[in-house]
Protein backbone atom coordinates (compact mmCIF):
# COMPACT_ATOMS: atom_id res chain seq x y z
CA UNK A 1 0.00 0.00 0.00
CA UNK A 2 0.98 3.47 -0.15
CA UNK A 3 -0.56 7.27 -0.27
CA UNK A 4 0.46 10.00 -2.20
CA UNK A 5 -1.05 13.72 -0.64
CA UNK A 6 -2.82 15.43 -3.65
CA UNK A 7 -4.88 18.79 -4.18
CA UNK A 8 -8.48 18.65 -4.68
CA UNK A 9 -8.63 18.50 -8.69
CA UNK A 10 -4.78 17.65 -9.54
CA UNK A 11 -4.73 14.39 -11.48
CA UNK A 12 -4.98 11.17 -9.31
CA UNK A 13 -1.32 9.31 -9.64
CA UNK A 14 -1.19 6.14 -11.89
CA UNK A 15 -2.34 3.10 -10.33
CA UNK A 16 -4.86 4.67 -7.46
CA UNK A 17 -7.62 2.88 -6.43
CA UNK A 18 -9.47 5.53 -4.45
CA UNK A 19 -8.89 8.65 -2.65
CA UNK A 20 -9.32 8.98 0.98
CA UNK A 21 -10.01 13.35 1.97
CA UNK A 22 -8.10 15.06 4.41
CA UNK A 23 -10.36 15.15 7.25
CA UNK A 24 -10.64 11.36 7.18
CA UNK A 25 -6.20 10.96 7.61
CA UNK A 26 -4.40 11.30 10.82
CA UNK A 27 -0.48 11.21 10.85
CA UNK A 28 1.43 10.13 13.88
CA UNK A 29 5.14 9.98 12.77
CA UNK A 30 5.79 8.16 9.49
CA UNK A 31 2.20 5.92 9.90
CA UNK A 32 -1.08 7.29 8.84
CA UNK A 33 -4.83 6.61 10.23
CA UNK A 34 -7.95 6.94 8.35
CA UNK A 35 -11.05 6.32 9.89
CA UNK A 36 -12.48 3.66 7.79
CA UNK A 37 -11.55 1.80 4.55
CA UNK A 38 -12.03 3.32 1.45
CA UNK A 39 -14.05 1.50 -1.31
CA UNK A 40 -12.51 1.10 -5.05
CA UNK A 41 -13.02 4.82 -6.86
CA UNK A 42 -14.01 6.48 -3.74
CA UNK A 43 -13.81 9.58 -4.47
CA UNK A 44 -12.56 10.02 -7.63
CA UNK A 45 -14.45 11.94 -10.47
CA UNK A 46 -13.87 11.78 -14.18
CA UNK A 47 -12.38 15.03 -16.53
CA UNK A 48 -15.14 16.85 -17.06
CA UNK A 49 -17.92 14.80 -15.03
CA UNK A 50 -19.66 17.60 -13.54
CA UNK A 51 -19.63 19.13 -16.99
CA UNK A 52 -21.85 16.82 -17.83
CA UNK A 53 -24.98 16.13 -15.71
CA UNK A 54 -28.32 16.77 -17.37
CA UNK A 55 -27.48 16.07 -21.16
CA UNK A 56 -28.52 13.50 -22.95
CA UNK A 57 -26.03 11.15 -25.15
CA UNK A 58 -24.65 12.56 -28.15
CA UNK A 59 -25.82 16.34 -27.74
CA UNK A 60 -23.80 18.89 -29.27
CA UNK A 61 -22.51 21.34 -26.72
CA UNK A 62 -22.03 24.92 -27.90
CA UNK A 63 -19.85 27.73 -25.72
CA UNK A 64 -23.32 28.88 -24.08
CA UNK A 65 -23.67 25.32 -22.61
CA UNK A 66 -19.98 25.39 -21.57
CA UNK A 67 -19.79 28.30 -20.34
Amino acid sequence: SSAHRILSGAPVPVGADAVIPRESVGRRGGLLRIDAAPQAGANMRQRGENNLRGLSRNRRVDQRMAG
